[in-house]
């Protein structure tokens, strides 16, 4: 990977599907962002909505594509073909960031010569014109030391659009998967991790991942396609593991893989693709311990390695503030 220089362009891509209602606030924030990006790339996968007569009002300020295939990962892959940004902003047609994100997530990733920066995001509703924090905020710490390869195997992933991305990292990760929904993103995880050797967090800005009645993970796949596609990202991250792996990590894996596939087959049945085996019984518990454990450590359902911040109600409310 070159070195960085300080004449670095960001290029901001959104893939969208029926979502032109929520989309207009989206482009608004990002277009008052302290630093603007170089290009916003808006990516249609197959909407049926007023997208188009929405995206005429910004004229040339945003570049506006049809996807060359189906589901978010050949959105973003659309996108990426496109951008000619040195620096690489995937985000989501609902979400929201702070003000000052590119600016201070470019400004570590220039000084660190990083491969990426990271910082928190948490979900949140907007009612009666008021946002309302949902979850507790994520990733406001960084994780733990280690590899960072290890730690996806140990179970962490994090959303993209509080991520800050150097585009030859990605290329050389190569393309996103379009073949899984909703878990692109933890095999896509993956293969940044096996490569990513200098990463950094911050906590001055935040992303707000808006819930709202039309995700698209919850209209467009059923519950059991999720499931199935997660044990099959599973399965390609294994196959991927051609590295020295932690002990612990590989462990943790192992029991994820295991009770993902217990819960499947109680809830849906064994299916020819989805089969336990005798071990699975013996991860599945160890998984559960692990899990809960972690739980007891944060007084959240989430792990340590997540960064939660609990409890902390003007944290948010400080983040909100600067969403203008």
């Amino acid at each position: 990977m070159s070195p960085l220089t300080f004449t670095l362009k960001i290029s901001v891509i959104i893939p969208v599907k029926n979502r032109a209602k929520l989309l207009h606030l989206t482009l608004e924030n990002i277009r008052h962002q302290s630093l603007q990006p170089y290009e916003i790339i808006v990516v249609d996968d197959g909407s049926s909505d007023n997208l188009t007569e929405l995206i005429q009002t910004y004229h040339s300020s945003v570049i506006f594509t049809k996807s060359e295939g189906v589901g978010p990962g050949a959105a973003r892959n659309t996108g990426l073909r496109l951008a000619s940004g040195d620096l690489i902003q995937f985000f989501d047609s609902d979400d929201l960031m702070t003000s000052n994100k590119l600016q201070v997530q470019s400004n570590l990733l220039i000084s660190k010569n990083a491969d990426f920066v990271y910082g928190p995001w948490v979900k949140a509703i907007y009612d009666a014109g008021k946002w309302k924090q949902v979850d507790v905020i994520m990733q406001y710490s960084a994780m733990p030391n280690g590899r960072l390869a290890d730690h996806v195997l140990g179970g962490w992933c994090n959303i993209t659009q509080s991520v800050l991305f150097r585009k030859d990292l990605i290329v050389e990760a190569g393309p996103w998967r379009e073949d899984l929904m909703p878990h692109e993103d933890y095999e896509f995880w993956f293969r940044i991790a096996k490569l990513a050797k200098n990463y950094h967090h911050e906590n001055d800005s935040c992303v707000i991942y808006r819930q709202h009645q039309n995700q698209i993970t919850d209209m467009h796949v059923s519950d059991e396609g999720k499931w199935i596609d997660g044990l099959k990202a599973r399965d390609i991250i294994e196959k991927g593991i051609d590295f020295k792996s932690a002990w612990s990590s590989r462990l943790m894996f192992k029991a994820s893989l295991a009770a993902s596939r217990f819960h499947f087959v109680k809830k849906f049945g064994v299916r020819p693709e989805v089969k336990l085996t005798r071990t699975d019984w013996f991860f599945r518990y160890v998984y559960e311990v692990k899990r809960k454990y972690g739980q007891l450590q944060t007084g959240t359902s989430w792990q340590k390695m997540h960064g939660v911040l609990h409890r902390h109600p003007e944290v948010f409310e400080n983040y909100v503030r600067q969403l203008t």
